[in-house]
Protein backbone atom coordinates (compact mmCIF):
# COMPACT_ATOMS: atom_id res chain seq x y z
CA UNK A 1 0.00 0.00 0.00
CA UNK A 2 3.08 2.03 0.88
CA UNK A 3 4.69 2.14 -3.06
CA UNK A 4 0.99 2.85 -4.08
CA UNK A 5 0.55 5.99 -1.96
CA UNK A 6 4.33 7.12 -3.33
CA UNK A 7 3.87 6.37 -6.92
CA UNK A 8 0.57 6.23 -7.95
CA UNK A 9 -1.46 9.11 -5.89
CA UNK A 10 1.50 11.27 -4.03
CA UNK A 11 2.67 12.66 -7.92
CA UNK A 12 -1.18 13.75 -8.44
CA UNK A 13 -1.96 15.40 -5.60
CA UNK A 14 -1.62 18.90 -5.89
CA UNK A 15 -1.86 20.72 -2.13
CA UNK A 16 1.33 20.39 -0.24
CA UNK A 17 -0.73 20.11 2.86
CA UNK A 18 -2.54 17.13 1.58
CA UNK A 19 0.63 15.79 -0.49
CA UNK A 20 2.46 15.99 3.37
CA UNK A 21 -0.52 13.95 4.71
CA UNK A 22 -0.10 11.31 2.00
CA UNK A 23 3.50 11.01 2.39
CA UNK A 24 3.13 10.76 6.55
CA UNK A 25 0.59 7.93 5.57
CA UNK A 26 2.81 5.83 3.51
CA UNK A 27 5.57 6.79 5.86
CA UNK A 28 3.48 5.17 8.46
CA UNK A 29 2.52 2.09 6.33
CA UNK A 30 6.20 1.24 5.18
CA UNK A 31 7.59 1.57 8.67
CA UNK A 32 4.98 -0.39 10.75
CA UNK A 33 4.93 -2.90 8.11
CA UNK A 34 8.48 -3.40 8.63
CA UNK A 35 8.27 -3.47 12.75
CA UNK A 36 5.06 -6.04 12.08
CA UNK A 37 7.46 -8.51 9.87
CA UNK A 38 10.48 -8.39 12.52
CA UNK A 39 7.57 -9.64 15.34
CA UNK A 40 6.11 -12.48 13.33
CA UNK A 41 7.72 -15.82 12.24
CA UNK A 42 7.29 -15.26 8.94
CA UNK A 43 9.18 -17.43 6.34
CA UNK A 44 11.54 -15.31 3.98
CA UNK A 45 11.57 -12.53 7.41
CA UNK A 46 14.62 -11.05 5.88
CA UNK A 47 13.84 -10.63 2.12
CA UNK A 48 10.42 -8.99 3.64
CA UNK A 49 12.31 -7.05 6.38
CA UNK A 50 14.27 -5.56 2.96
CA UNK A 51 11.00 -5.18 0.63
CA UNK A 52 9.81 -3.03 4.22
CA UNK A 53 13.18 -0.59 4.26
CA UNK A 54 13.47 -0.16 0.77
CA UNK A 55 9.43 1.17 1.33
CA UNK A 56 10.57 3.42 3.81
CA UNK A 57 14.27 4.55 1.27
CA UNK A 58 11.41 5.40 -1.99
CA UNK A 59 10.24 8.17 0.21
CA UNK A 60 13.73 10.07 0.18
CA UNK A 61 13.12 13.35 -1.84
CA UNK A 62 15.17 12.48 -4.91
CA UNK A 63 14.03 15.81 -5.93
CA UNK A 64 15.42 17.91 -3.16
CA UNK A 65 18.10 19.02 -5.57
CA UNK A 66 15.76 20.74 -8.33
CA UNK A 67 13.66 22.54 -5.12
CA UNK A 68 16.75 23.53 -3.81
CA UNK A 69 17.76 25.19 -7.25
CA UNK A 70 14.14 26.54 -7.70
CA UNK A 71 14.52 28.72 -4.51
CA UNK A 72 17.71 29.98 -5.41
CA UNK A 73 16.76 30.90 -8.43
CA UNK A 74 14.07 32.96 -6.99
CA UNK A 75 16.33 34.19 -4.72
CA UNK A 76 18.41 35.27 -7.21
CA UNK A 77 15.63 36.72 -9.35
CA UNK A 78 14.29 38.80 -6.34
CA UNK A 79 17.77 40.19 -5.62
CA UNK A 80 18.23 41.42 -9.58
CA UNK A 81 14.65 42.75 -9.49
CA UNK A 82 15.23 44.70 -5.84
CA UNK A 83 19.06 46.13 -7.38
CA UNK A 84 17.29 46.81 -10.53
CA UNK A 85 14.96 49.09 -8.51
CA UNK A 86 17.86 50.82 -7.22
CA UNK A 87 19.51 51.65 -9.80
CA UNK A 88 16.46 52.75 -11.97
CA UNK A 89 15.78 55.26 -9.18
CA UNK A 90 19.17 56.24 -8.79
CA UNK A 91 19.24 57.33 -12.66
CA UNK A 92 16.11 59.38 -12.33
Amino acid sequence: MSVVLRWLILPTVSSTVVAFLVFVSGMMLAAMSGIIVTSLDVPYKQVTFILCVAGIVEYVPIRIGRAMNESNQHLSTTAQAKSGDGEASSQR
